[in-house]
């Protein structure tokens, strides 16, 4: 049962809205929320559920309060449509508003415009392109979301973006916009692993299996010596091509010791992404980058036009399958002890404390 346990003599109150579970592999709104449990109380407010209308309420391992929603239609459904969104958006923020009388709120959401009615000390978290019509799906959702953004960044006290690309289309509507890249969970991870066997190059790629380049993935495979394991969520039709190709190996989701276990074996972190909008425009730093680089290990990747400049021998970019094969090569050849360490190193000064310090300074 959900009940209110605030008073003023709490700790102040970090109120994380999103549309996304807590179970899900770890993401922005997660890092961030594990990061900020020294500054206060932290409750992430999740994806709902389907089912009669109510809040339930437990803890992570991690300390961080966590609310479900439970409402007549499902989340991944609701945020989508018009007037169904606002209908719980009402429902949901009457409630929250209830429990909590002055939460700093963090707010994940592209569609929830109706968060300055009940809040006035929010702000905007922009992790991704929620306009591009992959992740809009359709065309009036894209137009809904375009508006209900545009309400979003002029009612927040300051809106924070994770690439140049997002930092400028919310400019257009508020000065108060500033520019803070994803960062690292953990460091010195390069101490824990173990010596590279030179018979066998462990690749590794963790994400949306739908993003990246099959084709380059299968023309990897061929290399000598070469084995990759794909790790995270995946529909049938993104993994078809993979079949009967012994050194692949389908994963799917790991978090935690799991994840952790993969990433110490690994020798390279791969992201073939797919060109496209998100290349060519929108990333500076994608995630999963922080997180190959916290295990010491080199990135090879697609071709990011608008990357941020990483030292020399961090990160390796590709054009073509040919020179996604050769990256790997010169990414083992020229990878060392010290390259690991000074990877670390610079993790060290670009982690998620780091971020979340930055972030929870905009509201003095």
């Amino acid at each position: 049962m959900f009940r209110k346990t605030e008073s003023n003599n709490t700790p102040p109150v970090y109120l994380l809205l999103t549309r996304t579970d807590w179970d899900e592999p770890p993401r922005a709104r997660h890092q961030l929320a594990n990061s900020i449990i020294s500054h206060g109380r932290v409750v992430f407010v999740s994806l709902n559920q389907r089912g009669k209308p109510s809040l339930f309420k437990q803890e992570t391992n991690e300390g961080v309060e966590l609310i479900v929603p439970s409402w007549y239609i499902s989340g991944k459904y609701v945020y989508r449509i018009p007037i169904l969104n606002e209908l719980y958006q009402l429902w949901l923020l009457s409630k929250l508003s209830r429990y909590y009388s002055n939460p700093k709120v963090i707010l994940f959401d592209p569609s929830g415009w109706l968060t300055h009615i009940y809040f006035k000390n929010f702000i905007y978290y922009c992790n991704d392109d929620f306009l591009d019509i992959r992740r809009s799906k359709t065309r009036v959702t894209q137009f809904y979301f375009k508006k209900s953004q545009k309400t979003i960044a002029k009612k927040a006290i300051y809106n924070v973006a994770v690439s140049n690309y997002l930092l400028d289309n919310l400019s257009n509507y508020s000065n108060r916009t500033k520019l803070i890249l994803t960062g690292a969970s953990g460091v010195s991870k390069v101490k824990e692993r173990k010596n590279r066997n030179p018979e066998l190059i462990n690749l590794v790629y963790v994400g949306w299996l739908s993003k990246i380049n099959s084709n380059w993935v299968v023309e990897a495979s061929k290399m000598p010596n070469i084995r990759i394991q794909l790790i995270g969520p995946f529909d049938k039709k993104d993994v078809r091509c993979y079949e009967n190709i012994e050194n692949i190996e389908i994963l799917g989701p790991r978090v935690g010791g799991e994840l952790h276990t993969y990433l110490l074996r690994a020798d390279i972190g791969i992201a073939p992404y797919i060109m496209g909008r998100d290349t060519e425009l929108v990333y500076t730093v994608p995630n999963k980058f922080w997180l190959y680089l916290s295990y010491g290990i080199p990135v090879v990747t697609h071709e990011i036009k608008n990357l941020f400049d990483f030292p020399k021998y961090f990160v390796y970019e590709a054009k073509s399958s040919n020179s996604f094969k050769m990256q790997i090569k010169n990414a083992i050849n020229q990878d060392s002890l010290k390259l690991s360490k000074d990877r670390v190193s610079f993790i060290d000064d670009n982690g998620w404390d780091n971020r979340a310090n930055e972030i929870l300074k905009l509201f003095k």
